[in-house]
């Protein structure tokens, strides 16, 4: 048995124990996985949008926070919240795994805090036992998806404008390399295109507005993340069935063409051909036909990155200001790249396409979900003939 050695590390201001990667790379080609108490170092950048979103939540709403974190491991994110958020009442940190326990426990000692409670069960039976407490902040950040949480996370989440935030790793099912894990986990038909990415996150989106609707509670997207191999959503919920009723009126499919032709349907699941080369198209869903982003929360945080002490602060603060400009555009992109392909003509800078569309009149806007794309609300064929011009 490979034995337990650990490293002092720094994420934000703060400073943890964790597995010793380098020692473990020498027994498998992912040290992640050999170490005794997982931990990746590669979601530094995901755990700095958490603090940045978090904190935006907290100054926008003004609330003392009681953050759950039910799978925690090393438990950096949950003491990163304690040490890092203004007006933390408590944060609650629990892995299934003894021996994490124990890493947890010695981590915050070693931090000094006093508004961190360390428990030692599954996942769902933590966040049951804890409806009592009303959490305002819920961070489910599972190996894969985090659908057999969520149940129990909505039953301890704060009614009136609770936070959470949910990570999903099983990219390959959302992005339809594996559509019957889509299905099952989601309820959903995936696409596998250039378009997978978007798709998949309002997959996601669309699968927790469902299940907060269950529960007569509306969920409303803040921010909805695609990064490296991750898809990150976080939102508010409220007791509203106005909003419940509302926003399920935005659950719908996207239909699209591999000529690169695409639309979307509410409540309509029927075939038909492509407009504009005729073949039969394609369809994705059921998912989340609305707006993905908050323009309010996301400058909140852009604000908290710029001052903050981050690792990954100049990625963190670039992907703010993206995703930023795509608040209010129309569901899904143009990839340049793909067109070009297509066209068989050599790549074209996207810029210049931008460019020529906003002479024409057409607002466009860079999207975070593929770099060589763009949105905007001008007519396919507009599109088509900028992309097509040598």
């Amino acid at each position: 048995m490979v034995k337990a050695q650990f490293a002092k590390i720094r994420e934000g201001s703060t400073e943890i124990k964790v597995p010793d990667l380098e020692y473990y790379r020498q027994f498998a080609k992912d040290p992640s996985f050999e170490a005794p108490v997982f931990y990746n170092p590669k979601m530094e950048f995901s755990r700095d949008v958490s603090v940045c979103m978090i904190s935006s939540y907290q100054k926008l709403n003004h609330y003392k926070l009681r953050i759950a974190d039910p799978l925690a491991g090393t438990g950096i994110r949950g003491i990163r919240y304690a040490n890092e958020i203004e007006n933390v009442e408590k944060v609650w940190v629990n892995d299934l795994d003894e021996f994490s326990v124990k890493v947890i426990k010695e981590n915050v000692k070693s931090n000094k805090l006093n508004n961190v409670e360390v428990s030692n069960k599954d996942a769902n039976l933590f966040l049951d036992e804890h409806q009592h407490d009303k959490f305002n902040v819920i961070d489910l950040d599972p190996f894969g998806t985090a659908m057999p949480f969520l149940d129990s996370a909505i039953r301890s989440l704060y009614l009136h404008g609770g936070f959470i935030t949910l990570t999903a790793t099983d990219t390959s099912a959302l992005c339809g390399a594996f559509p019957e894990s889509c299905m099952r986990r989601y309820f959903a038909v995936p696409a596998h295109n250039e378009h997978m990415k978007e798709i998949g996150a309002r997959i996601l989106v669309g699968a927790m507005i469902r299940q907060f609707a269950v529960y007569e509670r509306t969920f409303e997207p803040v921010f909805t993340q695609s990064s490296d191999h991750y898809f990150k959503v976080f939102g508010v919920v409220k007791p509203s069935p106005s909003i419940v009723k509302k926003n399920l009126s935005q659950i719908g499919f996207i239909k699209y063409c591999k000529c690169g032709y695409f639309d979307e349907s509410k409540f309509e699941l029927t075939e038909s051909n492509c407009p504009v080369c005729k073949k039969k198209m394609q369809v994705a869903g059921p998912l989340w036909l609305g707006e993905l982003h908050s323009k309010e929360y996301l400058e909140e945080a852009l604000d908290f990155a710029k001052k903050s002490e981050l690792g990954t602060q100049k990625r963190v603060i670039k992907l703010f200001e993206t995703v930023i400009g795509e608040v209010g555009f129309p569901v899904l992109f143009y990839d340049t790249d793909r067109f070009s392909k297509r066209l068989k003509n050599p790549p074209k800078k996207l810029e210049t396409t931008m460019n020529n569309l906003k002479k024409k009149g057409y607002k466009v806007a860079k999207t975070h979900f593929v770099p060589t794309a763009f949105k905007t609300a001008a007519p396919f064929k507009e599109v088509l003939k900028e992309i097509k011009k040598k």
